[in-house]
């Protein structure tokens, strides 16, 4: 499968990419291929082909950049193929309405404190806000809107993606941010539980590791649940 990365420079600022290609290569993940590139006239976005057969590595690339781009992955086909495809074809329908990636809306109750904390203690940039009603913030690919006294209650959980959880743990646990469960292995991932200043909870997790052991798993109501040997789960003690 090919697939189009549209590249856009953090700042408009193509040294720095161009300093880390020079000095560890593309980072591209076994089993993800370089195909061709090109550069717009401003230096400020980088048009990329790429070829794999699982499009899960193109995740994996993109994180090894997140920091100095911004990256929208379109799947392509040659034109060759396209042409052939539509040998004989009936006239096209109109597609169906493309969804976009969801934001969570988490309620907070000041929402000064609540920007400051995401911001400060959780790593996020502010993109805009209209103070006492709503601010919008975000951490690589993922967006938060924080409404003050609106839109939701207290308790909202949400599941964020990142390739490890051990160092942001541990930048987590520095800064003092609200650990509502240590990072712990699970079938599903390898993750931990983040709370806000009102009781939202942030499920962060990374690969599951294998080979060690399972739970146990703290639920919304402050109870553990480990592994059944019959299967399923049963209450534990912390």
């Amino acid at each position: 499968m090919l697939f189009m990365i549209v590249e856009r420079f953090k700042n408009g600022d193509p040294v720095p990419v161009y300093r880390r290609f020079r000095e560890r290569g593309r980072l591209a993940p076994e089993g993800l291929h370089y195909v061709s590139s090109w550069v717009d006239a401003t230096l400020a976005t980088c048009y990329q082909v790429m070829e794999t057969s699982d499009a899960a590595l193109i995740d994996q690339w993109i994180a090894n950049w997140a920091d100095l781009v911004e990256c929208e992955v379109v799947p392509v086909i040659t034109s060759k193929d396209a042409a052939a495809k539509l040998v004989g074809a009936e006239p096209r329908r109109m597609p169906a309405t493309p969804f976009g990636g969801a934001t969570p809306i988490f309620r907070v109750q000041n929402l000064v404190p609540s920007v400051a904390y995401y911001v400060n203690v959780l790593g996020f940039t502010l993109d805009w806000q209209d103070p006492g009603i709503i601010a919008s913030v975000s951490r690589d690919r993922c967006g938060i809107f924080l409404t003050e006294g609106d839109q939701g209650q207290p308790g909202t959980w949400v599941w964020i993606g990142v390739p490890d959880i051990e160092p942001l743990f541990e930048d987590y646990r520095r800064k003092g941010a609200r650990i509502r469960q240590a990072p712990t292995n699970f079938r599903w991932a390898y993750e931990m539980q983040i709370e806000d200043l009102d009781g939202h909870v942030l499920r962060i997790g990374s690969e599951s590791k294998e080979g060690q052991p399972f739970g146990p798993w703290f639920d919304m109501h402050g109870r553990f649940w480990g592994p059944a040997p019959e299967g399923g789960w049963k209450r534990v003690s912390s």
